[in-house]
Formats: structure tokens, sequence, C-alpha cells
């Protein structure tokens, strides 16, 4: 038998070759040798979970050294690409399932990429894994050396989000993520997949005609095939998956934002509720006293004090790490939640509401193409709710792409956001008009209004605002005029004014506003009879101008 000593717990990690290996093992002998769990019940490969694997597999392989699994069944150090969070009682196939699946939507390798699993890093005979220093913890360090964590969470998503030991990885995981925001050691990523059967229509079979001549594959998206002229519609492609995961950002199988979209629509939306109501402080361990040791930590005592005393019942910084979890479960869950409320299910989205209210979190899509896409209308007052439930004291970046049926923002909300400092509306083509509140957002540096195509005008003093330093206008074909009061100086430095047809002029009064301006685009605006002085002006003072085709 092949086997090594790994002095290192954190570099430990478990190939998904060596998963399916040890799945294929608990496979070959569950049932023929009449496996049963804890309350003897009868076992099948598809039930075992990683309690009984460690009862039938991983203590007998291990009884004599006393090691961890995957020194037994490894060369040497295995470092991990992913921390892989999961509850025990989770059956092991449907472990597999999930990490094989996220290995392919991460564009990983199938075989050989690494994930952390304690179960297989630790010895079962020596649990050490809880020292009083965080530092020390082979499973901080683990989760250190790593792209990012996945949660491979329950059918029914009770199970996970109740053990502390899942709630705290995911708060720390999230806690890491946005301490490498401002540091020079990657991105970290947070990802949840569950075990969840399902068709998916996309690129996967190549179609041939009767000439064995390719003839174009399904495409993702849209999910028809294009076709050859007079050749038939052929059926949709489809295959069958057997986990679907939540990614953070897009996933490298994921061509855009919409792919991404189709691929995750079918999570199944009632675990985000159990996740939007969990609870750190509330939540259980088999071992008493593990829990008293993570509440402890949360709660930060200094060092030298004995984190495994009983711990307090309420905490601020349980709240802090509720707060954490919420808004990205909130962030992920979103769409699909917004979806079921239009199919009369509300219990997602309640919680969707509660969570947003309860979080801390700095950045939100509130874009809803993904539900008109499968013909649900998003009407104004579910908008206008999820508007409401936004913290008012954290939010610093507002992605919203609006539903058909929604024609203006709300008033009066826009300035609650004293720290908003990007707000995105890109496509948001049935916005006539922007709110007034909107030059009251006095943290603004970023506004993108792209294609709004039934936008005539802007708020007036909108480029006063005192830390505007980017306004994209691209596409706004009715916008008439940009009009600036030439006596404040604008701090804007970007301005993308491209395809903007129905500009007819550019006011001379503009030039001693943008004394700033470093960038300025203005191809498309065929409309524009001449240009003013200061245009000219800025091209020989440096300016990066692109002028219209006619006016060159």
């Amino acid at each position: 038998m092949r086997g090594c000593e790994i002095k290192e717990p954190e570099k430990r990690a478990t190939r998904l070759s060596q998963l399916r290996a040890i799945a294929d093992h608990v496979s070959r002998r569950c049932d023929t040798e009449h496996w049963v769990n804890t309350d003897a019940e009868r076992l099948h490969d598809h039930n075992v979970t990683m309690y009984d694997t460690a009862a039938y597999v991983i203590k007998p392989a291990t009884r004599k050294k006393r090691n961890s699994l995957i020194e037994v069944i490894s060369k040497g150090p295995q470092p991990p690409k992913w921390f892989c969070s999961h509850a025990w009682a989770t059956p092991l196939f449907n472990l597999l399932h999930c990490l094989e699946q996220h290995a392919r939507d991460r564009h990983s390798d199938i075989n050989n990429t690494p994930y952390w699993i304690s179960a297989f890093a630790f010895s079962q005979s020596k649990l050490d894994n809880l020292p009083d220093d965080e530092s020390k913890s082979c499973l901080f360090n683990a989760m250190a050396l790593c792209d990012g964590t996945v949660s491979v969470v329950d059918k029914k998503g009770d199970v996970y989000w109740s053990r502390v030991w899942c709630v705290y990885e995911v708060g720390y995981s999230l806690q890491l993520a946005q301490s490498r925001e401002t540091s020079l050691t990657g991105a970290f990523a947070y990802d949840m997949y569950t075990s969840h059967h399902h068709k998916v229509f996309g690129e996967l079979v190549d179609r041939l005609d009767d000439n064995a001549e390719p003839t174009g594959m399904v495409d993702f998206c849209a999910g028809h095939t294009p076709h050859a002229k007079g050749e038939k519609d052929l059926p949709n492609a489809a295959e069958q998956r057997l986990a679907v995961g939540m990614t953070d950002g897009l996933a490298a199988d994921d061509r855009s934002l919409h792919s991404k979209m189709v691929r995750e629509s079918h999570f199944p939306s009632h675990i985000f509720a159990h996740a939007l109501s969990c609870k750190v402080q509330q939540a259980a361990s088999a071992v008493e006293s593990d829990r008293d040791y993570i509440l402890n930590h949360i709660a930060g005592d200094a060092e030298g004090q004995d984190l495994w005393k009983k711990a307090e019942t309420s905490h601020i910084k349980y709240g802090d790490m509720n707060a954490l979890i919420r808004g990205h479960v909130a962030r992920m869950s979103l769409v699909r939640s917004t979806i079921e409320y239009c199919k009369g299910e509300t219990a997602a989205f309640e919680s969707l509401l509660e969570g947003l209210q309860h979080s801390d979190i700095k950045r939100i899509d509130l874009c809803f193409g993904q539900a008109e896409q499968e013909g649900f209308d998003v009407h104004y007052q579910i908008f206008e709710r999820l508007l409401d439930a936004l913290p008012t004291s954290t939010l610093a970046h507002l992605v919203i792409t609006l539903p058909a049926t929604v024609k203006t923002l709300p008033p009066g909300r826009l300035k609650q956001f004293p720290h908003l400092h990007t707000l995105d509306l890109t496509n948001s083509h049935t916005l006539e008009a922007l709110p007034d509140d909107l030059v009251e957002c006095y943290a603004l540096t970023t506004l993108e209004l792209s294609h709004l195509q039934r936008l005539v005008e802007l708020p007036k003093k909108v480029l006063d605002l005192p830390k505007l330093n980017s306004l994209n206008l691209t596409g706004c074909h009715l916008l008439r005029q940009l009009v600036g009061r030439g006596v404040s100086k604008s701090q804007i430095e970007v301005l993308y004014l491209t395809d903007c047809i129905g500009l007819t002029d550019l006011h001379e009064a503009l030039g001693s506003n943008l004394v700033n301006l470093h960038t300025l685009h203005l191809r498309g605006c065929f409309n524009l009879h001449s240009l003013p002085t200061w245009v000219a002006r800025m091209e020989r003072d440096g300016v990066a101008v692109q002028r219209p085709h006619h006016l060159e």
C-alpha cells in the first residue's frame, strides 16, 4: 500500500480522483458487508455519510499508525486549492457529485483538483485541530492556502445551516474574502453547492449532418441550435447533472452573466431560507465543547484565556458574523427568491428581505433579466420592497437593471445611502427619468447610465456632485442636452457620450465646468452640428478626445 507522512495537516488535501476511489470503495463494500448506521439501520451506498465512512473506512485504515487517511493513500503533500465545508451527515456521494460539478464549473482538473476535507486530513484517533492560538490551527492554515471555500449543503439545507462548524467556516471564509480585497494575496471566493438532479440544455453535443459535417452546438443561453438554410430544427441537447452551485462571480464555464443565471436557476431556493435565518450562536455541535470553543473564538477572547469555557449566549461579534453571512447569501439568492415570490411562494423572499435588513452588505445587484426571461413580471411594489430592505449604513455599490414594469426609481431612496460611491443603471431600458435626490448622493464617484434608451435629461447639478469622477451616458439615444452651470468646477475626469444621437450641441459653458476632464468620448454623436471651442482646447492640453467621425 502507498503511504507517507505529511507533517502539516493543511497540506493533506484530497484529490477528486482519490475521493472518487473512496466512494467506489464504499460502494463495493456497503451492500456485501451489510453496513448499518448508528441506529442499526441498513445502509446503501447512496446514503453512507461521513460518519459511516469514518467508522467503516477511515478508522480501520488508520488505526495502526494513528494517522490521516490522506497519509495512507497519498505519496506526498497535497496543498489544497479549495476548502470544502460540509456537514458530516451529508451522504458521501452527494459530496462527490457537488465537488465534481464545482470543478467542471470552475474549469478545474476533474481528477487532480485538491479539496481540503477535514475528515480525510485529520487523524480520527487524535483530533488536535483546535489549538488556543488561531494561527496554529491547521483548519485556518489550510483555508489560507486556498482560492476559496465551497460549501456542500444538504438537499434541504436545514442540517448544514444548523451546525456551528459549518456556519463558522462560512463566516470565517467571508471574513478572509474581505481581508483579501485589500491585500496582494489574491481574491478568496465563496461558492455554495448542493446535490440536485436536473437537466441543463447547453453546449454539450456536436450535431452532424448527413455528410458527418458539424452543424454547430446547442446554444446554452438560447436553448436552440443555429441551423443551416433549409435544415430542420433539431431537438435540444440535454445533460443530466447531479449537483448545482451558486458561485462567487462568474465561474469559468459561464460565458456571461446571463449564462450564469441560467446555470444557477436550478439551485433550490428553500436552501436560502435556512441560510438567511441561521445564527451562529444558536447552531449546534455534536460535541458541546466544540461549540463553546468556536463561539469564544468569534467573541475574540484575548490570548491565554480559556477558549473552552462556557460561551456567552450573546455577543456583538456573533451579530457581525451573522450579518456578514446573511448579506452574502442575500446577494446570491436575490434573483431566485424574487422569481419564487412572483410564483406565489413568499417564504424565501421574506427571508431575503430580513436578511438584507440585518446585513452589512456593501454591494448588491438588483438585476431582473432572468425573472423576465422565465415569464415573470417584477412589479414596482416588489422592486420598492427590495430597495427599502437595503442596509443604509453600509451600501456602497448598487447595480440595478430595472424590470420592464418599472419606469422610475422611488423618490427619496438613493439619498438614504450616505456611502454609495457607485450607481450602475446600465440597460435599464424602461427608465424615463432619474430621481432628483440623485444630486444628494454626495459620496458618488461613478455613475453608469449607459443604454438608458428612454432617458431624456439628467437632474440639474449632477455634474456638480463633489466626488463624481466618471459619468457614462453611452447609448442614451434620447438625451437632448448636457447641462453644466459653469460656476463650480466639476470633478469628472471620464465622460462617455458615445452614440448619444439626441445631442445636437454641447454648451460653451461646459468648458469652464469640466476642467478636470482627461477622457471624452463623442463617437456616434452624428447629430452634433459642431463642437465648442473648449473641445479643441482640451485636445491641445492632452485630453483624450474621440470626436464624431463627421467632425474630425
